[in-house]
């Protein structure tokens, strides 16, 4: 009964945002003019904020379509603009993972960092932990940091991962 009750109200919403001239679905049309609303709103952007936007657009877009490498390729010029920009915590991941999966170490190690903090409470950080220690300890000598993640993520691996975790921190100098 709640649950109707909600949906009600959702589409009570909806029907009074349209009425006033919202149109949800105009967004999605490739190539034509923005809405007369995202123009000004755009036009109130600094060009900081705009070349953010457009950056995280065209992020989105490229992950929509199942691009990763676009995206990837797109992400660093995100951080060029703002370093501390984080997208949505599937989108990070899968960024952070193609940049992996193609040697970026060092910016997919800046897109892990970003999403540990943006994304404390995910689930699965002890995964995300491992990868990144790994990516310093292997690949960007940070003997430090990666001592300090791979000793977070231990006490929550599995067993194959754990002796994995194991095996690097006897590896570590210090």
């Amino acid at each position: 009964m709640l649950s109707m009750l909600e949906q009600r109200r959702r589409r009570a919403q909806l029907r009074h945002l349209t009425r006033q001239g919202y149109q949800p679905w105009e967004h999605a049309r490739a190539g034509g003019p923005p809405p007369k609303a995202d123009a000004e709103a755009a036009a109130e952007l600094s060009p900081k904020q705009q070349r953010l936007s457009e950056l995280r657009a065209r992020i989105a877009e490229a992950l929509g379509r199942h691009d990763l490498p676009a995206a990837a390729d797109a992400y660093p010029r995100l951080l060029d603009v703002d370093p501390e920009q984080v997208l949505g915590m599937q989108q990070q991941l899968d960024v952070a993972n193609q940049l992996m999966s193609e040697g970026r170490h060092s910016t997919a190690a800046t897109a892990y960092e970003l999403f540990l903090r943006a994304y404390a409470s995910y689930p699965q950080r002890e995964q995300v932990q491992l990868i990144l220690g790994l990516i310093y300890a292997r690949y960007l000598s940070k003997p430090e940091r990666a001592r300090e993640l791979l000793t977070a993520a231990l006490p929550r691996l599995e067993r194959e991962q754990k002796g994995l975790a194991e095996q690097m921190l006897q590896r570590l100098p210090g």
